[in-house]
């Protein structure tokens, strides 16, 4: 158990990493690069839709496999080794200031609760019934025009289901389910706390989104917890 809990989140830390890294690079090219950790969240989420983005073009002539995760990995991990670059080279020296220590100590044990769940069952009933047929038709075949006649669910646009079908890595790990909502979980939990956290630390930098963030931290605890 605790070595597929450290597996959940070493998973979290590469891919976390890659989706940064081609965010990074979209926002450098809109000259939207100051390097400090406030910047991060920003580009992991970036990263994300830069990635979705990808993975529809790439669909519409080949199927979600390890080739195209191998391409997104190798752009992504640049993008992370300027983005770790640009940050060391702007602030001469990297400090675990209170804040970041905070954070990372009040995250700890909340990763591991969630890498924890991650590992559970998948029983949604939606998941049994058509999530999973779809992620499958994702990974064995380029898009098929008319598959929604074969069930109308195989239509619906779900594009969160590319980010699965990518993380399965196929058809090498097949198990990227584990792995997608979780990041992005810990993803929003990670901004904001770190959020709240520097508000409450610089109590003039407490602005409307901020609050926003404090208090929609434990509404997204609680559904965690409901799932």
């Amino acid at each position: 158990m605790i070595s597929a809990v450290l597996i959940v989140i070493g998973a979290w830390l590469i891919v976390g990493g890659v989706l940064c890294g081609l965010g990074y690079l979209v926002r450098s090219r809109f000259g939207l690069t100051p390097a400090d950790p406030d910047t991060l969240a920003d580009s992991f989420w970036m990263g994300y839709a830069v990635g979705i983005a990808s993975l529809q073009l790439w669909h519409l002539v080949f199927a979600i496999d390890w080739r195209v995760c191998l391409l997104l990995g190798i752009v992504g991990g640049y993008g992370f080794i300027r983005l770790i670059w640009q940050t060391f080279r702007k602030s001469r020296r990297v400090r675990l200031n209170g804040r970041i220590l905070i954070t990372i100590l009040i995250l700890l044990p909340i990763a591991v609760w969630v890498a924890a769940r991650a590992l559970d069952w998948a029983m949604d009933f939606d998941s049994g019934f058509y999530h999973f047929s779809a992620i499958r038709w994702l990974n064995t075949y380029p898009i098929v025009t008319g598959i929604g006649n074969l069930h109308y669910r195989l239509a619906f646009n779900q594009t969160f289901f590319l980010f699965v079908a990518a993380l399965n890595v196929s058809p090498f790990f097949e198990q990227g389910h584990h792995i997608a909502n979780s990041l992005l979980l810990i993803g929003l939990v990670t901004q904001l706390l770190g959020s709240t956290i520097y508000a409450l630390r610089y109590p003039r930098a407490f602005t409307p989104y901020r609050l926003f963030g404090a208090l929609l931290l434990p509404v997204i605890l609680y559904h965690a917890a409901r799932q």
